[in-house]
């Protein structure tokens, strides 16, 4: 190019044909504005129609060629420079749109040539299209026309690709003369050079007219020349505008140019982008970064323009910026572009929006992270063409939970880490799930490690294109929960049962108050326990008699039900065995694992042929310190007795001794006869035996109240002492709780003290334990040390036992002497045990304290609230219970009907 700029300095006419090994548009565009004769692109080697190009070149250049005449035409020469520098001006006329300074470029060529018309025209084939015309107005030629290139005279300048000059073109060239379009538009001169475009001929730029001339001057060829260069400049520019303004409109990034310092020198942005621009192009064109963006990202940007320069090779960078789209993300490569020794280097820097991509990447690196760090077991299964399941990664947790690593499962099947039927099961879910597109959830139980184990697991599918090519799944160890599952059921189950027992024991309870004998209760307890499908046997039996038999002391059987025994005496030794324990440790005994039925006689011959099918549970029945017998039931051996159930039987025999023990008090009440017992405690060997013998006084024992199962209430007159000093003295005993006294002694009428005590242990009182075997007390009295009760029972009742029972409080206590004594008829008796009878065991307490503490005297000894405090109740409900007490007593009085 230097060197053809030279050249046409010193000889402008001079014809110059360049070959330009892969030449490009711009080396085109340049060649043909610096007035090149001839343009050939080639690959390397000569074109083949290199020299019929330079033949054409050289006679044109020799039709053209007349120095003299150049200097008769100064005139004319100045004229042509003059239209070109309008020409120039026009081009470069921004305010003018590509087609009006093509069509004022014709206009002006037109006029400086004093032709009729100039056209603009393409080749499209084998068509001759007009696409700008110069004209007078009444001509027929339009832009747009098209008309066959072989009428034309263009059609010899596209296949020379060189000027045609035909000043008359019927001499210089008679050929073209018939041709239609000269014949049409009576053309008689024409003057037309071609249009170059990425090196080829694509169309002409001609001047011609009806009136033929004698020549066209060199000055008017060269202008045409250079007027046809400079139009392919301005097409090759507006058709690389064009191309730009579509990949800008096209382009989803947006462009810079900067220069090493960082200075914005170009920008390319379409309408659909220009929104990520930080600000308007106008502001920051001819700015650097450092003045317009902020200073992070300034320093980010300007640092990989310098790196890209540096290093002759393309940068990428990321970051954030805050634009009218709002905050985004972009990811910016920085290529450079060489100055090549002249002007300054710079790089073209194209950003693309990667905010949706980092917004992924984010959400990638979160569902990694969650992923990675779940504390549930996470797990990604492949899917492959032949539906078949294969372990692709694993998260730690699940490597914890299994114990297997994840190099270890990587590859893995469902069956190859847990066995072909769980396997099968496993591979049975994951195709529900490839199969219905929609995610599962279950429980399942799987071997891990040969333990088995419970896990909650979901699974959800990945779809690629419409179809499933992954499964990720999240499990949990639920085992633990499994198993508090299965307590909380088995507990629920329990309650249940406990629930059953209770309503039994209820009904149990009903059953024995209106029971009159010991059998009766028996019977009543065995056949209501074995109605059920808790129990399916039942028996009761007592201590037997050491000195009758001789033998070592057993357990008798007295009532059973629900067995398969053809009498009682038929119960196994060894289930005997069992309930003596209990009697011995007054405590429930089970045994586990035992045999209903006897065995066969001929066992030990044939060998064990019983199996053991159920659980046995002896019961002492105790109340107040006293053993009536034994309860042993038989379960199914499915059915555990559990320790609380063993609790609720053991308040059973409580109930069932309670039970026993009324009816023999009622016994010893209506019997004809009865056993009496006098007691002796010598030598202080009682709390009370102490205090008569410090205070050398007599107590007489009253009156003994039962508040509850633990309190009781017990009246004492004090002969010969202070009734203070006396309840100071009890008062001290652990097992007194509180004292008062009720009313001083009084001459005048012969009254003599009286004091109350609170016993927080009902069991350490002898008293409550006598009354407990339904004994009743005659006298009760403790001088000098001694304290001496007298009692009377039923016939019937074991007077060894009592005793026993009485030594357990007091060990010194001794039994002076026992007489059958004769009870005569009394009505008055058994109508107060009728009418007690009548009144709960709380209605007694507040009638019977409220009588003993003279709260019906007058004036009255004690209030209401005093009465309340001692028995420690509210006084509501002392009020509560003496009115209903009051109630049944009147009523057991005054109706009719009163049995």
């Amino acid at each position: 190019m230097a060197l053809l700029r030279n050249v046409r300095t010193a000889h402008p006419d001079l014809p110059f044909v360049l070959c330009a090994r892969e030449g490009s548009e711009q080396i085109a565009s340049k060649a043909i504005e610096a007035d090149v004769t001839a343009y050939l692109p080639t690959d390397g080697r000569v074109p083949p129609d290199l020299p019929q190009r330079v033949t054409n070149a050289v006679e044109t250049a020799r039709v053209t060629e007349n120095p003299q005449r150049e200097l008769d035409h100064a005139p004319e020469r100045q004229r042509y420079e003059q239209a070109l520098l309008e020409a120039h001006d026009l081009l470069v006329d921004n305010d003018r749109s590509f087609t009006a300074r093509i069509d004022a470029l014709l206009e002006l060529g037109r006029e400086t040539l004093g032709t009729e018309y100039a056209t603009l025209s393409r080749v499209d084939d084998a068509e001759y299209v007009f696409e700008a015309v110069a004209a007078p107005h009444d001509t027929n030629v339009q832009s747009g026309e098209r008309v066959p290139l072989e009428v034309t005279n263009c059609e010899r300048v596209v296949e020379t690709e060189q000027p045609l000059v035909l000043p008359d073109v019927q001499a210089d060239a008679p050929e073209l003369a018939a041709r239609a379009g000269n014949v049409e538009l009576g053309i008689s001169c024409y003057l037309g050079v071609p249009v170059f475009v990425d090196g080829h001929v694509t169309g002409t730029l001609c001047f011609y007219d009806t009136h033929a001339r004698s020549e066209f001057t060199e000055q008017a060829v060269s202008f045409v020349k250079r007027l046809g260069s400079w139009m392919t400049h301005e097409i090759t520019h507006h058709r690389q505008a064009t191309h730009l303004t579509a990949i800008e409109t096209a382009f989803p990034d947006i462009g810079f140019q900067l220069d090493d310092d960082g200075r914005y020198l170009d920008c390319f942005v379409s309408p659909a982008t220009s929104n990520l621009l930080y600000t308007d192009p106008k502001e920051f064109l001819g700015q650097r970064v450092q003045d317009v963006l902020p200073t992070e990202t300034a320093e980010t940007v300007l640092t990989a323009i310098q790196d890209a320069i540096e290093t002759d090779h393309l940068e990428t960078i990321e970051y954030e910026l805050p634009v009218p789209a709002g905050t985004r993300w972009f990811e910016a490569r920085i290529a450079p572009v060489s100055a090549a020794g002249y002007g300054q280097e710079s790089v073209i820097f194209v950003a693309r929006d990667i905010t949706d991509r980092k917004a992924r990447e984010e959400k990638l690196a979160t569902a990694e992270a969650m992923f990675q760090n779940a504390q549930d077991g996470m797990f990604l299964i492949d899917v492959t063409d032949d539906v078949n399941f294969r372990i692709q990664r694993v998260n730690q947790t699940y490597e914890e939970l299994t114990g297997c690593s994840a190099d270890r499962l990587h590859g893995c099947t469902p069956s190859e880490l847990v066995g072909d039927d769980a396997g099968a099961e496993i591979i049975a879910r994951y195709r529900r799930c490839v199969e219905q597109g929609d995610p599962l959830e279950y429980e399942e139980s799987l071997p891990i490690s040969g333990t088995a184990t419970h896990w909650h697991t979901k699974i959800a599918p990945i779809s690629d294109d419409g179809t499933v090519t992954k499964l990720v799944g999240a499990t949990r160890d639920i085992t633990e929960q499994k198993e508090r599952e299965l307590a909380l059921e088995e507990q629920h189950q329990e309650l249940a049962k406990l629930h059953r027992i209770n309503t039994l024991i209820h009904g149990i309870t009903q059953a024995l108050q209106n029971t009159k004998t010991r059998t009766a209760i028996e019977t009543a307890v065995c056949s209501h326990l074995t109605e059920s499908d808790l129990y399916q046997a039942a028996w009761i039996g007592t201590q037997g008699d050491d000195a009758a038999r001789g033998t070592e002391s057993t357990v008798v059987p007295q009532t059973g039900a629900g067995n398969s025994w053809q009498e009682i005496d038929e119960i196994p030794t060894e289930h005997r065995m069992v309930a003596k324990e209990a009697l011995h440790t007054d405590e429930a005994e089970r045994i586990d694992d035992i045999t209903l039925d006897a065995p066969a006689p001929d066992a030990h011959s044939q060998g064990d042929q019983t199996q053991p099918d159920h659980s046995l549970v002896s019961i002492p029945l105790t109340a107040g310190g006293t053993t009536y017998g034994v309860l042993v039931v038989y379960a199914p051996l499915e059915h555990t007795v559990t320790d609380e159930e063993k609790g609720v039987l053991t308040d059973l025999g409580q109930i069932i001794a309670l039970a026993i023990q009324r009816v023999q008090s009622q016994r010893s009440l209506t019997a004809e006869t009865a056993m009496e017992l006098r007691l002796q405690i010598p030598d202080s060997g009682s709390l009370f035996g102490e205090v008569s013998a410090e205070l050398d006084c007599e107590l007489t024992f009253e009156r003994w109240i039962p508040v509850d199962s633990k309190h009781g209430l017990q009246y004492i007159s004090v002969r010969d002492a202070e009734p203070a000093a006396v309840l100071e003295h009890l008062t001290a005993a652990s097992f007194v709780e509180t004292g008062a006294v009720i009313h001083e002694a009084d001459e005048t009428t012969d009254q003599q003290s009286y004091i109350e005590i609170r016993i927080c242990d009902i069991d350490q009182s002898i008293i409550s334990r006598l009354a407990e075997h339904g004994a009743s007390i005659t006298a009760a009295n403790a001088r000098d040390g001694d304290t001496y009760v007298t009692a009377e029972l039923s016939p019937e009742s074991d007077i060894r036992a009592i005793v026993t029972a009485l030594q357990e409080v007091v060990p010194t206590i001794n039994l002076l002497g026992k007489q059958v004594i004769n009870q005569p008829i009394r009505a008055v008796p058994e109508i107060k045990r009728q009418v007690s009878e009548q009144l709960t065991t709380k209605q007694r307490a507040a009638l019977s304290t409220a009588y003993t503490r003279g709260y019906y005297a007058w004036p009255r000894e004690s209030t209401a609230e005093e009465i309340a405090q001692t028995m420690e109740i509210a006084s509501s409900t002392f009020h509560f219970h003496l009115r209903h007490a009051l109630d049944n007593l009147l009523t057991s009085f005054f109706e009719d009907d009163c049995q």
